[in-house]
């Protein structure tokens, strides 16, 4: 699995290796606090109306689509091995 730069740090401070999810789940709070930063507001409302709003938004490790409903959308591949 290809994960982050800091897996070894992850390693030694859990003892086990990121899960297959945790990078999802980074783009999600890196999203959270550029939302935060831009609008200098921690209102939930505030945030969910910039984040809705914000399109695309390219983290450290997926860029990611957020639909006006506030989905977030990630590039998923698929690969069939015969």
């Amino acid at each position: 699995m290809i994960f982050l730069e800091g897996e070894g740090d992850y390693l030694a401070r859990f003892g086990k290796k990121p899960g297959l999810l945790l990078s999802f789940a980074y783009t999600d709070v890196e999203l959270l606090f550029y939302a935060i930063e831009k609008t200098g507001s921690q209102d939930s409302l505030v945030l969910v109306n910039y984040i809705k709003g914000i399109g695309e938004f390219n983290g450290k490790y997926e860029n990611v689509k957020v639909s006006p409903e506030g989905d977030i959308v990630i590039a998923t591949v698929v690969q069939e091995w015969k």
